[in-house]
């Protein structure tokens, strides 16, 4: 008996008045994978993680989570069942130093699980580690550089230990060096334990990191595959990718 995916979308619509945002919908990511959602600005992306993560309602279809039918569940409920996200417009603490803003979650992951007996202040400088972060540990967030403050928003939701990772265009406002940190880090957190879902413009990162790529427009899903496909598929080129 097949497994049922980390998530799938099936059939997910989504009407705002008189605008039909998404139509029939239908998407999986795998642990150990980092799946890609491209597609031009006003495609649908956002709105699409918005009914993934619980921020709105799909007007039909389902979502389901680790084989969970998870339409009707909180943000709350979604976050505690393994489902963390990261937003375009930066979200972390800026009063707080990197460590801080790593630890609240860190903290927060261990009164959520009473099983948990991980120190959040290991956690808290594992991930420091990992993300590159360490000599700016003490240093407050609103103070850091748009892109090392990126990749402490991304600490902070690895601090809460999630089984699937919603990344919001995680390269956007990057330098060319830091999209290809944040793009290393993304290759060396996907596990059998995680997976990715990754919404971006930058298709450096997108073609270098992604397992499998679906391409949104005008609220379709008009290709999916592997991304050596998707660069030659004619109607990508022609929707998204520039090309006659």
């Amino acid at each position: 008996m097949t497994a049922a995916p980390l998530l799938e979308v099936q059939n997910v619509a989504k009407r705002f008045g008189g605008v039909q945002a998404l139509t029939d919908t239908n998407l999986q990511a795998e642990p150990d994978k980092i799946t890609s959602l491209i597609g031009p600005n006003g495609a649908g992306k956002t709105t699409l993680f918005n009914i993934i993560s619980g921020l709105l309602p799909a007007t039909s279809g389902s979502v389901y989570f680790k084989g969970r039918r998870i339409n009707n569940l909180s943000v709350t409920r979604r976050s505690r069942m393994g489902i963390a996200r990261t937003f375009q417009k930066l979200e972390a603490f800026n009063s707080l130093s990197a460590r801080d803003n790593i630890k609240v979650a860190a903290e927060r992951r261990r009164r959520r699980d009473h099983h948990d007996h991980h120190n959040p202040n290991d956690i808290t400088d594992e991930l420091l580690e990992k993300a590159s972060l360490s000599e700016v540990a003490d240093i407050t967030v609103g103070t850091l550089p748009t892109g090392t403050a990126r990749l402490v928003e991304l600490a902070r939701a690895l601090a809460m230990t999630p089984s699937l990772l919603l990344l919001d265009e995680p390269s956007s406002g990057l330098s060319e060096e830091e999209t290809q940190a944040v793009a290393q880090l993304l290759k060396s957190i996907v596990s059998p334990d995680l997976g990715i879902l990754l919404v971006e413009h930058d298709m450096s990162i997108v073609m270098s990191t992604s397992t499998e790529i679906y391409v949104l427009d005008f609220g379709l899903i008009i290709a999916q595959g592997e991304p050596e496909a998707i660069q030659n598929d004619p109607m990508v080129r022609a929707a998204y990718l520039g090309a006659n």
